[in-house]
């Protein structure tokens, strides 16, 4: 999947429950680095396709089938250019014998008559050599004509093939690097993330157990108090009702007594007669 700087900067990480797993500005400091390595190497790319283009070589990423028919129209391009340069050597050969039969005639309606033998070997010996020179016109066809078909359609795929794909393999395997160290960081910080997730929440559970355990001594300790109070005052009540009851016998007594000495008292007055 193509990585482009838009999917990186819109890119957001869901926050955890506890607190955030990972520092923010450390994250955002290595998207801004990740998003200029991309524009950097978006920006090389433009410029090496916008370099083949201006050099009239296709670009390395197109379709195989464009690639197939590009090598195709260069090698008939070499072979029609082979063809023209074959063709012109022959005529630049048969110049020469062209010549000789044009000149012949000419010398000979300017020499005079009595130059005829002269004349009649003349022409004996460009026709022996008429043919030496028809010899020399189809060896080099047959041995220049090729040659440089073959030297085009030779130098015309190798163009495409062996400079262009340098710069994209550097390219991509730039790319490959960062998005390899990318993947990693994310790996790291994700790790790092869960690890202190699983401190964090071991820490609260142990925190929670060490309250509970205190709240229960606490609970267990002040209800041993209650019921050591609620004993004694028990005891105190206890020893109130006991002193109330003495009390209320030894006034019942007391009164009961002073009663009696009452009525004694009265039984012993003198009469009035």
């Amino acid at each position: 999947m193509a990585l482009t700087p838009e999917e990186v900067v819109e890119k957001t990480f869901q926050p955890t429950k506890f607190r955030e797993g990972y520092d923010q500005q450390e994250v955002d400091l290595f998207l801004d680095d990740v998003v200029a390595e991309l524009k950097r190497l978006n920006e090389e790319n433009r410029t090496l396709r916008q370099a083949l283009s201006e050099h009239g070589i296709p670009d390395p990423t197109a379709e195989g089938a464009a690639q197939t028919g590009t090598a195709g129209q260069a090698s008939d391009a070499a072979e029609e250019s082979g063809a023209g340069e074959g063709a012109s050597s022959v005529a630049a050969l048969s110049q020469p014998a062209e010549e000789q039969t044009v000149s012949a005639p000419a010398e000979q309606d300017l020499t005079p008559a009595g130059d005829a033998p002269a004349e009649d070997a003349a022409a004996e010996d460009a026709a022996a050599e008429l043919p030496a020179d028809a010899d020399v016109v189809e060896e080099a066809e047959t041995v220049e004509a090729p040659a440089p078909a073959e030297s085009a359609a030779d130098s015309a795929p190798a163009t495409p093939q062996s400079a262009a794909p340098a710069g994209s393999t550097e390219s991509a395997e730039s790319a490959a690097a960062v998005i390899a160290m990318a993947q990693r960081l994310h790996d790291e910080y994700v790790s790092e993330g869960r690890s202190e997730r699983a401190r964090l929440i071991s820490e609260g559970q142990l925190q929670a157990e060490t309250l509970v355990a205190e709240a229960e001594a606490q609970r267990k300790e002040v209800m041993e108090n209650l019921e050591t109070n609620k004993a004694a005052l028990e005891s105190d009540v206890e020893a109130l009702r006991a002193f109330e009851a003495s009390y209320r016998a030894r006034l019942r007594e007391h009164l009961e007594s002073r009663l009696t000495e009452l009525e004694n008292t009265a039984g012993l007055e003198p009469d009035a007669a």
